[in-house]
């Protein structure tokens, strides 16, 4: 059994004493565990969250752990390593990928957001991005928000709140009465730019409300740590 992908690292860690368990987050293939035997110095310079490869993937059995072979498809992270926010978002996106996903079932929307948060990553966009990545990882888990017009009018201007049921976005006159009970929609969304750090966690807020309500109970997991160490980050510099 074998086949061949392009992939995103998530997480690389030492496995025995001559080789890792690298994790990927593939094209066609989804989230999916491999065994790579004495890495050359070259692949372990490059293995990194986030950089991007071809992988080659060889078991007996499908169901086996089976073993990776990886070359780097270009890109680096290096220069994050100088922009701590987004090197957090970096770490926050590949952590969540990992618990919040089955092994081996094919998301191309999820992956296609990550590629593009990564790519996106150091420029002015990046907090867009890493918000878009998040609805589309709660899409995959089955609960999809519906940001784009008013559940109630169908309007596509001043929207105010989100539904917590439905996760649907409902405009200031429709949503005035009810204030207590909705949840606040992303600013930036309506007016169409790059969202500050205040902007961002106020997102977040509204992703992990429903992660935590519709997905955690049912996927016997907690939120990454690297989550959270964004969202203090980012408090942090919005300070």
């Amino acid at each position: 059994m074998k086949w061949e992908d392009e992939g995103v690292v998530l997480s690389v860690k030492p496995f025995g004493e001559k080789g890792y368990l690298v994790c990927l987050m593939t094209k066609d293939h989804g989230r999916v565990m491999g065994w790579l035997k004495s890495a050359s110095t070259r692949i372990k310079a490059v293995l990194q969250p986030g950089i991007r490869v071809q992988a080659h993937w060889q078991a007996r059995l499908e169901e086996q752990l089976g073993g990776w072979r990886l070359e780097p498809l270009g890109g680096s992270v290096a220069a994050l390593f100088t922009k701590p926010l987004c090197l957090s978002a970096l770490l926050s996106a590949t952590a969540l990928c990992e618990v919040m996903l089955p092994e081996r079932e094919p998301h191309g929307s999820v992956y296609a957001s990550l590629l593009a948060l990564v790519k996106a990553l150091g420029e002015d966009a990046w907090g867009r991005g890493y918000f878009d990545f998040e609805c589309a990882l709660l899409a995959a888990a089955g609960f999809r928000l519906h940001l784009s017009s008013c559940a109630v009018t169908g309007a596509r201007e001043n929207l105010f709140y989100v539904s917590p049921r439905s996760g649907k976005a409902v405009c200031q006159a429709e949503g005035a009465l009810y204030h207590d009970k909705l949840l606040m929609f992303p600013s930036f969304l309506q007016e169409d730019r790059a969202p500050c750090p205040k902007d961002l966690l106020g997102g977040l807020d509204l992703t992990e409300y429903f992660i935590e309500r519709y997905i955690l109970p049912h996927g016997g997991y907690g939120l990454p740590a690297a989550r959270a160490r964004l969202k203090e980050d980012l408090r942090q510099r919005h300070r």
